[in-house]
């Protein structure tokens, strides 16, 4: 049976093969363009509940865009919590080193 592409990879704690995640802000989000295949996005969300209640969700997305990533998230996010608000979304992009 064939390896898949992530399995061939050094393990994540291999100084070749480590894998970080970096920070995208906002200028970054507005500039980058699509990519060829898709990239891997960490989506942290917090917000607060009609009761006051704090919510926070984290979740990976493979997409050709990070914005792509955040409405899904946003998206995924209203549909499991009634939420009043949204205080902050941060999104990473995974890289490894």
């Amino acid at each position: 049976m064939p390896k898949s592409p992530e399995s061939a990879q050094a393990p994540n704690n291999s100084k070749s093969g480590a894998i970080a995640y970096k920070y995208l802000n906002k200028t970054t989000l507005l500039r980058v363009g699509f990519s060829e295949h898709p990239e891997t996005y960490l989506v942290n969300i917090s917000g607060t509940t009609l009761d006051d209640h704090k919510v926070e969700v984290s979740r990976v997305y493979d997409e050709l865009h990070p914005l792509m990533a955040i409405g899904r998230a946003v998206t995924e996010f209203y549909d499991s919590y009634v939420c009043d608000r949204i205080g902050s979304i941060i999104i990473k992009q995974r890289v490894v080193k």
